[in-house]
């Protein structure tokens, strides 16, 4: 059950970083 958590809380965080990433590499880029 803990590993479930850790995958769920995992899969949240890359979601809620991957806009950043996206962001901060546009700006970088231009």
């Amino acid at each position: 059950m803990k590993r479930l958590v850790d995958i769920f809380i995992a899969t949240i965080a890359l979601l809620l970083l991957s806009p950043i990433f996206l962001i901060v590499g546009y700006k970088v880029r231009k």
